[in-house]
């Protein structure tokens, strides 16, 4: 008799301990997540708009040497500030635009960044984009 009765108070009880760590495995791995892919998002941004100054500052190289002799300074030579960056995209195997004018060189780039824990969430790829700007300077621009 003592026996029935104590099965009857605990069957409300009967797999409530599973159902908490079920919730609390899904928040932990959605955390863990976020935190990762959200450093690799970041990380990403980072290094593409760090591949887009370089590409910007290949460009900014082609400088109008007719500029520089007529002492107006320097000044870029827009349709092989661009080929330069373009071949610098290229050579390095990114994706991206250039666009240039007398004094500037902008550079584009857009990647695509996978999701690692936050794919089992429905969050498949993102995509990144990183832009710099770069113009001639003529002697040292300071520290």
């Amino acid at each position: 008799m003592t026996q029935g009765r104590k099965s009857t108070r605990l069957q409300g009880d009967d797999g409530a301990a599973t159902l908490w760590m079920v919730f609390g495995t899904i928040i932990i791995f959605a955390v863990a997540g976020l935190v990762f892919d959200g450093g690799t998002l970041i990380s990403g941004k980072r290094d593409t708009i760090n591949d887009a100054e370089e590409a910007a500052r290949a460009g900014a190289q082609a400088i109008d040497a007719g500029s520089v002799l007529a002492g107006t300074g320097p000044q870029l030579d827009p349709a092989a500030a661009v080929a330069r960056a373009e071949q610098f995209l290229a050579t390095n195997g990114w994706s991206g635009t250039a666009t240039a004018d007398n004094t500037s060189v902008t550079v584009t780039i857009t990647r695509q960044q996978s999701m690692t824990f936050l794919q089992t969430f429905g969050l498949g790829e993102r995509t990144i984009t990183g832009t710099a700007t770069a113009r001639p300077q003529q002697g040292f621009a300071g520290p």
